[in-house]
């Protein structure tokens, strides 16, 4: 037999004339080709087809840990102008999918959480169900491997202040929703957003302009359950004049101390600090946590009862004076029988009832609003007035997130919402634009 040729021991010799002897040089040829088949097979359906256009060793995997330099932006600016071809209008598979599972993934954590504080690796209907949400079809996750193509997520929600601690996702649908999430005030957010143009498509915040609503509370009608606050334009029942309370005024009559503040963060753009020193040249304040002698967590409810046993005003006050700006220091002692005093930079009156808390900016000086304390202390049936509303209106002070994820999922399923166009092309200058923030109040003190 040829050497060129393989040598066929153990077949029985009636069989050598039925084998066609193939030689070395042809079957190496046969091999290289069925590879090149199955490497152009493989490339053509796995690798997603918008990585094919980019370079990948440049794109493949953009790490925002590092601050981005100018080329470095532009470059980033390319990679995500796949949304400029095909920006998302909502018009085309996300309309047809209209009642299918919405998938939307947390990229980020949420303040370190990687949960965003739904208490579960997965939320789904038992949440969305506990809220009484009118839709259901939405799954929220944080586990990136959950589905093989990560443009199969409906939405990815991305948390500002913690963008930069973990690499983006290395490729996008231009169907997809790159949600920007924040609760903190625009001068809290240090990071450069302007790095990130035609990035996010969608507004998690308190704001009430967002595109989602993200609130650190809630008010509800407690016999419609229908939510009122926070909205730009409540529609508020009008506080009865007349009211009067046994109850309350019993518990008013408990109360032995004018003023709590609970702070931990003691010195802000807001100069509260500076504030709350001119009122106590005129009043009693009892300061708790990290600014104070005395202790006791705000997140414990004996801590909260503590302050409707002990005590008649408490003080809502901001570290920013910032547009819509209003967090859970103004709905805790609303949750209570307390009344906030509030001094902050949005308009209070879209989040909470009228005649349910004090403005300190209503007053020209901290003496002025002193002696209005002191005039509700000594009428106690004007203090209980400020409870009218209690017979009507319902409290859910932060974490509200329930109530977020449904308005999510609302958006979601609205066909009105995915038709409309979504695009933030400086998602800084929507933030954080000059008009945000004014840390001028009317009410002066110490030179401010």
């Amino acid at each position: 037999m040829s050497k060129s040729v393989d040598k066929i021991k153990l077949v029985p010799k009636h069989e050598h004339q039925k084998l066609k002897v193939i030689p070395r040089k042809k079957l190496r040829t046969l091999i290289f080709l069925i590879l090149v088949t199955l490497a152009i097979l493989f490339i053509y359906t796995c690798v997603p087809r918008n990585f094919l256009s980019i370079s990948s060793s440049k794109y493949s995997v953009l790490n925002s840990s590092s601050s981005l330099k100018d080329s470095e932006s532009e470059e980033f600016n390319d990679y995500y102008d796949i949304l400029n071809d095909e920006k998302p209008k909502g018009t085309t598979e996300r309309i047809k999918e209209s009642g299918k599972t919405k998938n939307i993934l947390f990229w980020t954590r949420f303040f370190n959480n990687p949960d965003w504080y739904t208490g579960k690796d997965e939320a789904g209907e038992e949440v969305l169900k506990s809220v009484q949400c009118p839709v259901t079809n939405c799954f929220f996750t944080h586990n990136k491997e959950l589905l093989r193509d990560i443009r199969k997520f409906d939405a990815i929600a991305f948390h500002g202040p913690e963008f930069r601690r973990a690499p983006l996702p290395n490729i996008r649908s231009p169907e997809q929703f790159y949600i920007f999430v924040s609760l903190e005030s625009p001068t809290a957010v240090l990071d450069n957003l302007s790095a990130y143009k035609n990035f996010y498509n969608l507004s998690m915040t308190y704001r009430l302009d967002s595109d989602i609503e993200f609130d650190y509370g809630k008010v509800i009608d407690i016999k419609t359950n229908e939510i009122i606050a926070p909205a730009v334009n409540p529609k508020w029942k009008t506080p009865d004049e007349n009211f009067y309370d046994e109850k309350i005024m019993q518990m008013f009559n408990t109360k032995k101390k004018p003023v709590a503040w609970f702070v931990s963060n003691c010195f802000t753009r807001s100069n509260r600090n500076k504030l709350v020193a001119e009122i106590q040249k005129f009043i009693d304040v009892d300061i708790y946590g990290n600014c104070g002698k005395l202790k006791c967590p705000v997140d414990d409810q004996k801590c909260l009862d503590m302050l409707t046993a002990d005590y008649k005003f408490y003080l809502s006050f901001e570290n920013s004076l910032c547009k819509d700006y209003v967090t859970e220091k103004l709905y805790r002692p609303l949750t209570q029988y307390i009344i906030p005093i509030v001094f902050n930079g949005g308009n209070t009156s879209r989040f909470a009832p009228p005649k349910s808390y004090i403005n300190a900016n209503d007053y020209n000086t901290p003496e002025e609003l002193v002696k209005y304390l002191k005039y509700l202390i000594d009428n106690p049936k004007e203090y209980v007035k400020y409870f009218w509303w209690k017979q009507h209106y319902t409290i859910k002070s932060h974490p509200t997130y329930q109530y977020t994820l449904c308005d999510m999922c609302k958006k979601f399923n609205s066909e009105s919402f995915m038709k409309a166009h979504h695009q933030y092309e400086d998602i800084n200058e929507w933030y954080r634009n000059k008009d945000m923030c004014n840390q001028n109040s009317h009410i002066k003190f110490d030179n401010h």
